[in-house]
């Protein structure tokens, strides 16, 4: 814990970028339909944030899901690189 936080003495948030994420993003909040496509469902938990906040919350949630979980990891970054 505290090696991590010597890392965060210096951290410069004006690097990161803000805006409306959803917070909460995991399989149980997207569905698929029938053609492949992933909608993104529940955003009670959205909020103004870091992206970089967005991304390291759902890809961890993501990831621990198998191969169900990398399919929508790869949708999920698709939308922040689109």
């Amino acid at each position: 814990f505290l090696r991590c936080l010597d890392n965060l003495k210096d951290f410069d948030e004006t690097q990161f970028e803000l805006g409306f994420i959803h917070n909460d993003f995991h399989p149980n909040n997207s569905l698929i339909d029938a053609d492949g496509q992933i909608f993104i469902i529940d955003f009670i938990d959205g909020q103004f944030s870091f992206f970089i906040a967005d991304l390291a919350n759902s890809l961890f949630h993501l990831l621990i899901h198998g191969s169900e979980g990398i399919q929508r990891a790869k949708a999920f970054l698709h939308g922040y690189e689109d």
